[in-house]
């Protein structure tokens, strides 16, 4: 279950942080102004400090999401270990870490890494860019790549220094090999994939349905729930049907006789800088960098974008980058969609896994019986309903549900839907879905969805609710706020 970030820069000295960084450059004196809210991302917070000198630094520390205690510390631990060793066995630029704590038992009080500022910018307006510097700027990805793939290791996960020197640890990436779970991020629900905006003609569109979603969601903990785990088991054995017929037609890829590379899980455009060359000039956030399979490395690029497929015209550039200056025998090369789908699942599995699972079935099993029915089939088996009910012992209690129902039972906003219209839209779509039956052993003898495929919550049913909702309900409701009014 997701939490709120904790806002641990309310609580930081500034005068002790500059004396720190101080410190570290014999004296020289240097400024920090502490904003309201700093910048930074998902799990990380970032200030900056600024010496007599012009030289920059940064200050980055977790905002403490996790439902794993020590997880910021493994985090942090593995990060510097990760980007002391890519800086002292690359060219690839990465920053370079000052002093850093993995607790809060140092002056600051809060776990951080101190380390330079990078110089240029992330490249913006992606679409925009001329082929040339987007095949530039591939290239030298290519090459990061190649560079990363010599870092060889011995088994999978995440680097860590102790007094023996540099080791494999637990593996940290959150999309590979671990479960979201002790992330703190809710899961999402398998028949209700996330919207996304391009799906909408307009971004007021995508909020509402957004907000129905995040409703259908947690209304009842639909990720965290048995039916909805159950789902993602059905649905990841259907996968492994289509993982041999996706390996015949991938290209080769070399493995380096068993040994595992170092692999970034976000090498997209958000974590790189260039300058105004188009030259990369900095790789960043190596926080859930672990080992990998080779395969994983060569096969997992997503620009611009996070979760984004690179163009095919560009595939070449990123394959001569990866093979420039290389004396492997077997360059990798970028995969099938097939592959990078599978690669995707890997990742962010419960992000977008239904939707990638459809076409990855569709790819591999071009027959009469399409992703849906296949899975429907298989909730019949007895052992899915056994598994089910085993599952359900660990099902959320009315107690965990209640604060994240709590909000829709509130007045909403007088500009916001009705939150008593959401609570319905749910509960409809709970009965028409048949959620607590999907895995029941004595059919219901009167289903609504006996003989229709199985029910799934995509963009196609929540346009057909805002539709609804603007013919039905919101003139209701306007007509009752203006004779509110008149009273």
């Amino acid at each position: 279950m997701s939490t709120r970030p904790k806002k641990s820069w309310a609580t930081i000295n500034i005068d002790v942080l500059c004396d720190l960084a101080s410190n570290l450059r014999q004296g020289l004196p240097c400024t920090c102004e502490m904003p309201r809210n700093p910048s930074g991302g998902s799990f990380n917070w970032v200030i900056f400090l600024r010496f007599e000198d012009g030289v920059e630094w940064v200050l980055r520390s977790p905002h403490g999401i996790f439902q794993e205690p020590d997880m910021d510390s493994k985090l942090i631990e593995s990060e510097v270990a990760t980007l002391r060793h890519v800086r002292r066995k690359t060219t690839i630029p990465v920053p370079e870490v000052f002093r850093c704590s993995s607790s809060k038992k140092n002056p600051l009080g809060i776990p951080y890494i101190l380390m330079s500022k990078a110089s240029g910018s992330s490249p913006e307006n992606w679409d925009e860019l001329p082929e040339k510097i987007k095949r530039k700027i591939l290239f030298q990805l290519g090459g990061v790549t190649q560079q990363l793939s010599q870092l060889r290791f011995d088994k999978i996960g995440s680097l860590i220094e102790t007094l023996r020197g540099l080791e494999v640890g637990e593996c940290l990436d959150y999309g590979l090999f671990q479960s979201r779970a002790k992330y703190g991020v809710v899961q999402d629900c398998f028949i209700a994939p996330m919207p996304m905006p391009a799906e909408y003609q307009n971004n007021t569109d995508f909020t509402e349905v957004r907000g129905l979603w995040s409703a259908f969601i947690h209304v009842g903990l639909k990720g965290d729930n048995s039916y909805n785990r159950t789902d993602l088991v059905v649905a990841g054995d259907l996968m492994l049907e289509c993982i041999g017929e996706l390996t015949k037609c991938s290209p080769r890829v070399t493995d380096g006789q068993g040994r595992f590379p170092i692999y970034h899980p976000d090498l997209s455009a958000n974590n790189f800088f260039v300058d105004d060359q188009y030259n990369i000039t900095c790789v960043l956030d190596w926080s859930f960098a672990s080992t990998a399979p080779m395969s994983v490395l060569v096969n997992a690029l997503e620009v611009p974008a996070s979760r984004s497929i690179i163009d095919e015209s560009l595939i070449t550039s990123f394959a001569e980058g990866l093979g420039h200056g290389s004396d492997e025998t077997s360059i990798p090369v970028y995969p099938t969609r097939g592959i990078w789908l599978l690669m995707r699942l890997l990742k962010w599995w419960l992000l977008y896994s239904g939707n990638s699972c459809a076409e990855i079935w569709a790819q591999v099993r071009p027959t009469p019986e399409d992703f849906q029915t296949a899975l429907s089939s298989k909730q019949a088996l007895k052992e899915y309903q056994t598994l089910r009910n085993e599952l359900a012992l660990d099902d959320p209690t009315a107690e965990e549900i209640y604060p994240y129902e709590s909000y829709y039972y509130k007045p909403s906003h007088p500009a916001a839907m009705d939150n008593k219209v959401i609570l319905t839209i749910v509960r409809h779509l709970e009965m028409v879905s048949e959620w607590n039956s999907r895995y029941s052993s004595t059919p219901a003898r009167y289903s609504l969805r006996k003989n229709s495929p199985l029910f799934k919550a995509d963009a196609k049913l929540w346009k057909w609710i805002l539709g609804c909702i603007a013919d039905k309900i919101e003139p209701a409701r306007k007509a009752a706020m203006v004779s509110s009014r008149r009273e």
